[in-house]
């Protein structure tokens, strides 16, 4: 019983870690106006990007020499390394770092 009581809660410990790890928010420096807040959702294969809880899209994983790549259809790009991201918006960025 004690060994089926600690397994089960192994599991559920890991479940909530990966979960956390999924979700990151990025603020990226806008010389143009206020920060950029992105809410960054990922999964295998992809990501989903809410921009300033305005604008949801969701972005493939494409192919990288050095961090992660992905792109969307719209024109949007998102560069992850470490802590540190890049955003593109139909060939303007911004650097972002994650909060």
């Amino acid at each position: 019983m004690n060994k089926i009581l600690i397994i089960l809660t192994a599991g559920t410990i890991l479940c909530a870690c990966s979960k956390e790890e999924t979700e990151v928010i990025y603020r990226c420096a806008n010389e143009e106006g206020p920060d950029i807040i992105i809410k960054a959702e990922f999964f295998e294969g992809g990501m989903h990007i809410d921009i300033n809880s305005r604008h949801k899209s969701t972005l493939t994983q494409e192919i990288s020499a050095s961090g992660v790549r992905y792109a969307g259809t719209e024109g949007i790009e998102f560069w992850t390394k470490g802590d540190k991201a890049y955003y593109t918006s139909f060939g303007a960025g911004v650097d972002c770092v994650k909060e």
